[in-house]
């Protein structure tokens, strides 16, 4: 399949009360492990290519993603919600990649997303007809995970969201056929300071 990453790393960061994803684990910072798991998939053919949404094309994240030759789309609504910043990436490898199967949502605060992730979920899809194909981690039995696949066919309804109406909203929908892979292991949203704490040490040096 032709699949496109869409990494978003627009949010606003509230809960933690300054920007999360330029804190710094060990030598890197807590997005970089996204970025560089994307740009490793796209080399070994798992994924096209990958995007990541940002709120500023000079953000560390930003110029990080462009070293690794990822492609930059600004958000201009961001503040607005992650419903927008879906909107923005989906839209802009529709643009960009006609062809395109679906995209590979990802979060860009959630670290330990691994390339045998992005395999396991692309594979499911392959073997699916499911629109919508997500995992859900052993070590968090019942929360929705990420990253989360979104055929070409939901698209439609994706560039229809705003504001923080996000993937669960499409997940909800009669109308999309979804499905969920148990995985091993977790992939946890970093909100909190508290968050961060749990997870150092637990992040290799990139």
């Amino acid at each position: 399949m032709n699949v496109w990453a869409v990494i978003l790393a627009a949010g606003g960061s509230r809960r933690f009360g300054r920007d999360k994803l330029t804190e710094t684990i060990g030598s890197t910072f807590l997005a970089h492990p996204v970025l560089t798991v994307v740009a490793r998939a796209r080399g070994t053919g798992d994924l096209k290519d990958g995007l990541i949404v940002v709120r500023d094309r000079e953000s560390r994240i930003a110029l990080s993603a462009a070293k690794l030759q990822l492609r930059i789309e600004v958000n201009p609504n961001a503040t607005r919600g992650m419903g927008t910043s879906l909107r923005a990436g989906i839209a802009s490898v529709e643009r960009t990649d006609p062809t395109s199967d679906g995209v590979l949502v990802f979060l860009a605060d959630q670290p330990l997303v691994t390339l045998e992730v992005i395999r396991s979920v692309l594979s499911a899809a392959s073997d699916s007809d499911a629109g919508i194909v997500r995992p859900q981690y052993q070590s968090s039995p019942g929360i929705p995970g990420h990253p989360v696949f979104l055929r070409r066919g939901v698209w439609p309804l994706a560039l229809q969201l705003d504001g923080d109406t996000g993937l669960q909203e499409l997940i909800r929908s009669v109308s999309i056929v979804s499905e969920t892979i148990t995985l091993p292991g977790d992939n946890p949203d970093i909100d909190t300071p508290e968050d961060l704490e749990v997870l150092k040490g637990l992040i290799p040096d990139a």
